[in-house]
This record gives C-alpha cells, sequence and structure tokens, in this order.
C-alpha cells in the first residue's frame, strides 16, 4: 500500500491475513487500515476487495464515502440489464422462457451468454441444462469434426502459439480451424500483441474433459505429441514427463540422453525414479550411456542402493553388448569419469579411477560433468571438501596433481583451482599474505572462465581473508557478489543459494551482517531438499554455529548422536573436526572444561594441528580449554597463538565505534570494559585476554571508581552515550 501525493498505487493484500484469529498483529493491521482513509483523503484511493467485512466500522466508512464497496449484485446484471442485453440479439422468445432464463442465470453474463448462444443455434432454450453441458453444446458441438479432432490435441494447453497449433495438427497449416474457433464464439481469443492464442478456462475444460473420454491409446498418442513438442523445444523435463505418462519408455531414454544437466534443481526425482523403475531392462541395451546418466542421479539424490544396482546392471550389459570398440571405450569412459567423481573427497580412489581413465584409448569427445551441478557440490571451501586429516601440504600436493592428470585428459577445465587450493592451504595454516596472492590469481581465472561455484569459493576465502585484516568494506563486498552472482547466473532456485546462505552465516556470526539469515538455517529440523547431501556436514557445521549464537548450548550437545549419523554418508575429516569444536565451544560455554578438551581431542584427530585458523575460529569458547590442553602437549601452543590474534582481531573488527569512549581508561582497562559491555562474564574476559579471573574483577574495580559508575549497566549506558556523537 503506497501513497504519493500526485499518483495512486493500489497493492493487493491478502484480507484472511489480516482478520486471522491466528494472528497476534490483527487488530494492528485493521487499526491501520481504519486510519489510513481518514488521514489521507483526497491523498489516496484504497481499494478492498473481500468476501467479508474487513473493518469493525465498514458500515461508517462506506457511509461518508472513504471507503466504496462492490458486491456480487453490482458483478450480476439486473433485469433491466439484462433486458437491454437481450435487446443486441433481436431473440423471438417467450417472455416467459426469458424470465426462467434470468431466474436459472441469476444474473451472470456468462451463463446468459451461452444460454442465449444455445437458443440461436438451437432454436430453444434449454433450462435444465448446467453451464458446463451449455459450454459443450455451443461452443464445442458447434465446431467441425476436424476442429474436434484439433481441440483433442490442444487440450493438454492453456496457451499456445501459430506455430504450435500447426505442430498439433501434424505440419499442416491450422489457420482455417483457429478462425472457426475465434468466430464462434467469446470462449477462445487471440492476443496480437503476443501472438499467443488463448482458451477461457471453462472452454479448457470442456475440451478436456472430451480428452478424458478417449480410449487409453488415444490419450497416449497425444501425451507422445506433447513430449515430441517439448523436445523440440529442448523444455526436456516436460518431455520426459510425458513420455513417460504416455509409458513410452524408448522417448524417456532418448529424451535422458538429450539432457545437458546430470541433475538440476528443476528435476522431479520422484519421477527420474519412477522412470527407471518401470522402464523395461531391455531397453538399455539400445540405451546403455542412459544407465551412468541414471547412475549420477542417484549419486546426487543420496540413493545408494539404485545406484549400485544400476552399476551392475551396466557392468553386466557391457559384457554382453555387441557395439564398436570406440563405442565401447567412450561408454567404458562415461562410467570411469562417473566412478571418479563418485569418489568424492578420497583422492586415493579418485587417483585409481584416473589411472584407469588414462590407460583408455583416447576419445574425440569425452563426458563432461556439467554445469548444472556445483562441482564444490555446494561446500564453499576446497580444503573443507579433500582434508582427511595428516599432513595439510601433503594433501594440497596431491590434490594439486590430481587437478593437474584432470586437465590433461581434459574432462573439463579447472583452470584456477590449483592456485585455489594453494590459497585455502596457506589461509588453515595461518599464512594470509600467500593466501591472498593465490586468491587474487584464482579469483581472476575463474572470473575469466564463469565457473560460478568456484567463483563463490575464492569470494568466500577472499572474505575470511579481509576479515583477517580488519577490512569488513571488502567482506560485506564479497558477500553481495556472491548473491548477486547466483540470482544472476543460476536464479534463486539454485543449490548454490544454499551455498552463499553458508557463507553469509559465519560472518553474520562474527560482523552482524548480512543482518538477516536465510530461514533453514535457524529451522531445528531436516536440512532443506536443495542442498547436495555431500555439503550436508558444511550445512549442519554452519547450522551449529548460528545455534551457538542463539546460545543453545545444550541443545547442540543433546543432539550429538543425530548430528554425527547425519554426516556420516559423505565423511569429511576437516569438517567433522569443526564440528566437534563446535561441541567444545557448547561444553566450554556451560563450563564444562573436561568435556570440552575431549571434544578438541576428537578435533585433532580428525584434523591434526597444522589447520590453525580452523581452532580460532572458535576461540572465543575454547581458550581456556586450550590453554589447559597446551600445559599438557605442546603442541597446542601454535593452536593458542592464533586463537588470541584472532580474538584480538575480532575484538577491533566488532568496536571501532567504541574507540576512545574511555579515554581515562589504560589499554588494560579499556580492553576489559569493551567484554563486559558485550556481556561476557569474568571468566569469559579473563579467557580471551588471557589474564586470571581475579585481575579482571580487580581491573573493573578501578573501571567504576575512575568512571565514577557502580555497575555493568552504567558502564554499557556510558559506551551508548559514547556512540551517539
Amino acid at each position: 500500500l503506497f501513497c504519493d501525493e500526485e499518483e495512486v498505487f493500489v497493492e493487493e493484500l491478502p484480507l484472511e491475513e489480516l482478520s486471522s484469529p491466528d494472528i497476534p498483529s490483527s487488530k494492528l493491521c485493521i487499526d491501520f487500515f481504519n486510519f489510513i482513509p481518514k488521514e489521507f483523503r483526497g491523498k489516496l484511493h484504497m481499494i478492498l476487495i473481500s468476501q467479508k467485512a474487513a473493518f469493525p466500522d465498514e458500515e461508517l466508512l462506506v457511509a461518508t464515502g472513504k471507503l466504496n464497496r462492490i458486491g456480487v449484485e453490482d458483478l450480476r446484471l439486473s433485469k433491466e440489464d439484462f433486458y437491454k442485453y437481450l435487446s443486441i440479439y433481436d431473440l423471438n422468445a417467450e417472455a416467459d422462457e426469458l424470465e426462467q432464463l434470468y431466474e436459472k442465470s441469476e444474473g451472470w453474463i456468462s451463463m446468459i451468454y451461452v444460454s442465449i448462444l444455445s437458443i440461436i443455434r438451437g432454436g430453444k432454450s434449454d433450462l435444465s441444462a448446467d453451464m458446463e453441458h451449455l459450454i459443450d453444446r455451443v461452443a464445442y458441438g458447434t465446431c467441425s469434426k476436424e476442429t474436434q479432432h484439433f481441440l483433442s490435441y490442444l487440450a493438454l494447453v492453456q496457451d499456445f502459439t501459430k506455430e504450435q497449433a500447426d505442430f498439433f495438427n501434424n505440419g499442416v497449416d491450422s489457420s482455417h480451424m483457429l478462425r472457426e474457433l475465434l468466430e464462434n464464439h467469446t470462449f477462445f481469443v487471440y492476443d496480437s500483441d503476443a501472438q499467443i492464442y488463448h482458451f477461457h478456462t471453462i472452454f479448457k475444460e470442456c475440451i478436456y474433459h472430451r480428452f478424458e473420454k478417449l480410449s487409453l491409446s488415444e490419450r497416449c498418442i497425444r501425451y507422445e505429441k506433447m513430449a515430441e513438442y517439448m523436445v523440440l523445444m529442448k523444455d526436456y523435463h516436460q518431455a520426459l514427463k510425458w513420455y513417460e505418462k504416455a509409458g513410452n519408455y524408448e522417448g524417456v531414454l532418448s529424451t535422458l540422453e538429450l539432457f545437458e544437466t546430470m541433475c538440476s534443481t528443476e528435476e522431479d526425482e520422484e519421477l527420474m525414479l519412477r522412470c527407471y523403475d518401470n522402464c523395461p531392462k531391455s531397453l538399455f541395451e539400445d540405451y546403455p550411456l542412459c544407465l551412468v546418466l541414471f547412475m549420477w542421479r542417484f549419486y546426487n539424490y543420496g540413493q545408494k542402493d539404485k545406484q549400485q544396482e544400476c552399476q551392475r546392471h551396466f557392468e553386466k550389459l557391457m559384457s554382453q553388448i555387441q557395439l564398436a570398440q570406440a563405442d565401447k571405450d567412450y561408454l567404458w569412459k562415461a562410467y570411469y569419469v562417473f566412478l571418479h567423481q563418485n569418489g568424492f573427497n578420497n583422492l586415493a580412489t579418485m587417483n585409481y579411477y584416473m589411472d584407469i581413465i588414462m590407460s583408455m584409448p583416447q576419445t574425440d569427445e569425452l563426458p563432461q560433468i556439467d554445469r548444472e551441478i556445483p562441482r564444490t557440490f555446494g561446500i564453499p571451501s576446497i580444503f573443507h571438501m579433500f582434508y582427511m586429516g595428516g599432513q595439510g601440504r601433503l594433501m594440497a600436493d596431491e590434490l594439486i596433481c590430481q587437478l593437474k592428470r584432470n586437465k590433461e585428459v581434459g574432462i573439463y577445465s579447472y583452470d584456477g583451482m590449483i592456485e585455489l587450493v594453494e590459497a585455502d592451504f596457506a589461509y588453515y595454516t595461518g599464512n594470509f599474505e600467500q593466501a591472498e596472492m593465490y586468491c587474487s590469481k584464482a579469483l581472476r581465472i575463474f572470473r575469466s572462465r564463469g565457473t560460478v561455484c568456484y567463483i563463490i569459493s575464492a569470494l568466500y576465502l577472499n572474505a575470511h581473508l579481509a576479515y583477517m585484516r580488519g577490512d569488513i568494506k571488502e567482506v560485506k563486498k564479497s558477500l553481495n557478489e556472491m548473491r548477486a552472482i547466483v540470482i544472476r547466473e543460476k536464479s534463486e532456485k539454485s543449490r548454490l543459494t544454499y551455498t552463499v546462505d553458508m557463507c553469509e552465516a559465519f560472518f553474520n556470526e562474527h560482523i552482524g551482517y548480512p543482518p538477516v539469515l536465510a530461514d533453514w538455517l535457524r529451522e531445528e529440523y531436516a536440512l532443506p531438499k536443495g542442498i547436495m547431501r555431500q555439503a550436508y556436514p558444511y550445512a549442519v557445521m554452519i547450522k551449529m554455529c548460528v545455534a551457538m549464537r542463539d546460545d543453545k548450548y545444550v541443545e547442540i550437545l543433546s543432539a550429538e548422536d543425530e548430528i554425527l549419523e547425519l554426516v556420516a554418508e559423505y565423511p569429511n575429516n576437516l569438517t567433522i573436526g569443526n564440528i566437534y569444536l563446535v561441541f567444545a565451544s557448547a561444553a566450554a560455554a556451560l563450563s564444562r572444561m573436561e568435556q570440552a578438551k575431549e571434544y578438541i581431542k576428537k578435533a585433532v584427530e580428525k584434523t591434526n594441528y597444522n589447520p590453525v585458523m580452523l581452532y580460532a575460529k572458535h576461540a572465543t569458547y575454547l581458550v581456556t580449554p586450550l590453554q589447559e590442553l597446551a600445559e599438557e602437549n605442546e603442541s597446542y601452543k601454535p593452536i593458542i597463538e592464533a586463537c588470541r590474534n584472532f580474538i584480538k582481531l575480532k575484538k577491533d573488527v566488532s568496536h571501532p565505534h567504541y574507540e576512545e569512549i574511555f579515554p581515562t581508561l589504560t589499554k588494560r582497562e579499556n580492553d576489559i570494559a569493551l567484554l563486559a559491555v558485550d556481556g561476557f562474564t569474568n571468566k569469559q574476559i579473563a579467557a580471551q585476554l588471557f589474564i586470571s579471573e581475579n585481575t579482571v574483577k580487580s581491573s573493573l574495580k578501578n573501571i567504576f571508581v575512575k568512571l565514577g559508575i557502580k555497575s555493568r549497566r552504567e558502564l554499557l549506558r556510558i559506551a551508548q552515550m559514547g556512540t551517539q556523537f
């Protein structure tokens, strides 16, 4: 609802929401709409469309001219209007008959119109007929047999072009039938601007009811024709649906081979599963590549049993099928490319199948992974995908070797990935300068290639690096670019939308930007269907971090078994190690230090000590248990140093507006005061500043004396006053 001095804007509002007893703000909404016409009369035109009274004093608003009402009586023809309308047709009908016609139609113009057509074409009215039968008689029944047959093919569409009409007429010019339909009645119209023919809904229902009376075989012929048209339009998802409806599984398989994607967000998973289950297995002898295409889908759907069944069928078929050797080589290579990618983050498995691929004869065409599937499976960090513990440098070198070999055989372009791996490794080991150099180079290559998922991964790392140097403006710029890319390149339905949601959640926790998180991040139950299963561990970890910020410590710890079970299907040690660190943070927040230390040890088992930034991100809660562990094992000392630096950075970044608010305090006292303003306890302040709890207590007393206050509440008030200047 908008108001302007000169223009009038009308916004459609669902009034059932305004009057719903389930909405606490219902009365407030009603009061608001009562206020608007009274205060802005002459400046605002409000249109209310409702089947019931929306406001208690509606009658008063209508009576005073502040609200206009359009009722049922305004939409029907009065008797006087009815007779004026009849005069247009010059009907020779008895007065009693016309009176009955008016009563039958209740004044509704559509019923009057078809009744008049019935009288004109049949000589008399049939007052016993309902609207549906009249439409069938005067709109459908008066068409030629040829046109009725033509309509049986158009029963499945609402709008269509002349080209579509000709297609459904077996490629023959359909102009004369379209002209007949246009001249016959007003339930079929042509939009000359859009060049589209359109069925009125009641006529569309009429011809569809006729379609349903056809034999199954006749209906299937029309389903197949619809599928053929969808193939022509390259709408393969719709083509697949119509072929399946027709029971034409050869059409299903031939269409599947035309897909440019192996699993897009538009796909109907249930349809794909039905197509595979119901397809006669003998047909795969003519379409063996479809078995590989189904494998990809079952892998992405998380349907492991179906995937393995499909693999067994393919291997058995390939041992029996008679094909030219070049064709067999292509099919085997397509299969091994799938198995290579199916290895996901297990470099040993991926290398094994890459060796097989490289040993096979080279083919002119090599099966590709399409752009619809995020090559990162929606995980924003390459390091999180592949790190399986041990020495990170060895993992990075092995992955780089793998990428070079993939590029050599031309599976698809990996340009920039080597630089991103180096950048990720450098960041997690705390070498930020080197990380920035590699990240900048990777981002430049990805942008030139247009590989969206890699651009997002590089921007995410770039945001982390910007945060580490305190450049919040650059962090926001990277996040905004991620979101803009997904909207522009892939639309909001893209799987990568969830990836960006995860990236935003991390920085929302640390800098409060963006201010609003995606709803699914705070929902307690299953992850959205659009998130690929390979990304489940990372998505779960991010959701846990969001829950930590919401102080849901007990809820996190109580869900340990369910969380670990959920992420076990696609194990990734760096992400699972991160999950253990969130458990440790929750335990430390509840002062369960021994439990926190055990979780940290489990994280170390998964990730080793090298990726220090993994630990540093949880420094707020983990300093105390890490210090205790460092007394037992010196390997924790580099981690503690990274945590100390991260805490200092976080404090500096989070409080630029508090600078010099307490000019009379020492630097140490200022640090303590700012943490106290943030609501940290004495114990948490001590852990973050690496001082004793007694030092915090004595420092706070000095702070209160210097500022002439007696409580933390007054300290917060001073801080808030300082930020206003």
